[in-house]
């Protein structure tokens, strides 16, 4: 299966996916996440999806990155229409490898 028909079956989920590095900088949305938060490749995913300055506490995905393992976390998000929400976020670690040909 190539990388395209993958990227194919995450934007079509209706569940939100978004990816972010190490760095807490987001990296990819699926369509999901974009229609309820905008698009915002390169942005800090707190300062997105939570609207802070810096990591929020109890952060999923930094439990995850120094665990190694996965966990779920509740979080209250704002969406690109000014609604709060409520997120239960699954977290998982993963290793991105590029391609080679």
């Amino acid at each position: 299966m190539k990388s395209t028909q993958h990227e194919h079956v995450l934007a079509s989920l209706p569940d939100g996916i978004t990816i972010q590095d190490r760095d807490f900088n987001i990296v990819y949305q699926n369509n999901a996440m974009k229609h309820a938060f905008g698009s915002h490749i390169g942005a800090k995913c707190y300062a997105i999806y939570e609207r802070r300055d810096q990591i929020c506490e109890g952060c999923g995905l930094q439990k995850a990155f120094q665990t190694g393992e996965p966990n779920m976390v509740l979080r209250t998000a704002f969406g690109v229409d000014g609604t709060t929400s409520y997120w239960e976020n699954s977290v998982f670690p993963c290793l991105m490898r590029r391609e080679t040909s």
